[in-house]
């Protein structure tokens, strides 16, 4: 569920004050004060109600047609609050990803092959949901008689907040290069490399939400992929996968072999071009290249590596690194991974929180040990910022 649709909530409640106060002052018609509000508040109210409330009927209809097409409950989030099936039990986190106001993920089902996994009853589940409910509004609406005015305005604002969201999410679309409901309905069902990177997404987290590190997951779900487009956010964030596994693996250099087409092509979209640069200067601390990690970490991406850094210990890592290795303070280097260490338990992301601690002990206990002798890839990256 994309902040798209806040965005918009929001624009028609200041158009609706500014029209308000408008009406007011430029028809000099005399306005009855306490209607007007009234009236204003309760669709003000109605707005952001029917948004919240939308947000997390989409999500359960993601969840209900998982379900139904044989895949496995995983997390469930509402803006930030994040309940998780971790271990077969039931905790409840703090989680959030850039651009979406709720996400229901869930593990695809293991009795078909990855390219065979169903994915169109799931993707419809949020779109349905939103148009089944607004159509129940909507008849409602005409069985309440005229005089409960609050009743039926409400039922309005639910009924206009779900069918708009139903075409936010269902008309095939890109925002931001990140396809909605729609566009992976259409075209997933059509693209078995696009459905396999899908479903390993899926697997991968789930995974990593038990503990498990990248690098103990199945090798079969990192096959290369030979016809790799970087246009295509799911292949793209498939390769980032790859690369994390490589950096888990202690396999740097391949890491940062796969990494250095994602960072310099414009083709990738801006939220996976930061992970990418994230996941190279890290790459770059590990092997002792502290300089090119530092020509990556310009404002922008610190400031990206900041608002993130609470809930993914990637970025704690990635902290840590510039801290000891470029500013030479190990004191704040050492006071991250303390506050990762006491943390731990809260990452969503187990088995990343896992191996990133290790990484941070490596370099607190032996940073002059990182290999120095490797050649300097030819990065282009300074053209690139």
């Amino acid at each position: 569920m994309k902040k798209t649709a806040i965005v918009f909530i929001l624009s028609c409640i200041i158009g609706l004050a500014l029209g308000i106060g408008g009406a007011m002052l430029f028809t000099g018609k005399s306005i009855s004060l306490g209607p007007v509000l009234l009236e204003s508040s309760v669709i003000i109210v109605g707005f952001i109600l029917a948004a919240y409330l939308h947000i997390i009927f989409h999500e359960a209809g993601h969840l209900i047609c998982g379900l139904a097409s044989g895949y496995r409950f995983v997390s469930f989030r509402v803006g930030s609050l994040t309940f998780i099936n971790q271990d077969g039990h039931t905790r409840i986190k703090r989680f959030s990803i850039a651009g979406t106001g709720g996400q229901c993920l869930m593990s695809p089902p293991t009795n078909v092959p990855l390219e065979q996994t169903p994915t169109m009853l799931y993707n419809a589940g949020g779109v349905l949901m939103n148009l089944l409910l607004s159509g129940l509004s909507l008849a409602v609406y005409f069985l309440v008689p005229h005089d409960h005015f609050i009743t039926r305005e409400l039922l309005l604002c639910f009924t206009f907040i779900g069918f708009f969201l139903a075409i936010l999410n269902g008309v095939p679309l890109k925002m931001g290069g990140i396809a909605n409901d729609g566009y992976n309905m259409l075209n997933l069902s059509k693209d078995p490399q696009g459905t396999r990177d899908f479903a390993v997404q899926l697997l991968v987290n789930e995974q990593s939400q038990n503990g498990v590190r990248m690098s103990r997951m199945p090798a079969e779900w990192f096959t290369e992929n030979p016809n790799l487009r970087l246009s295509d956010p799911i292949q793209v964030n498939a390769e980032l996968m790859r690369a994390a596994r490589e950096i888990d693996s202690d396999r740097i250099q391949q890491a940062i072999q796969r990494l250095l087409p994602i960072v310099t092509d414009k083709k990738v979209i801006p939220l996976l071009a930061n992970e990418a640069k994230c996941a190279l200067a890290t790459a770059f601390y590990l092997t002792g290249e502290a300089n090119l990690a530092a020509e990556l970490l310009t404002k922008p991406l610190m400031d990206y590596i900041r608002a993130h850094a609470s809930v993914m210990s990637d970025k704690q890592l990635l902290l840590a690194a510039k801290a000891l290795l470029t500013d030479g303070n190990r004191h704040e280097a050492e006071r991250i991974a303390a506050e990762m260490e006491r943390k731990k338990d809260e990452y969503l992301l187990q088995g990343d929180i896992a191996g990133n601690l290790e990484f941070i002990r490596r370099l607190l206990d032996h940073p002059e040990d990182t290999d120095k002798t490797t050649a300097q890839p030819q990065t282009g990256i300074t053209d690139q910022q």
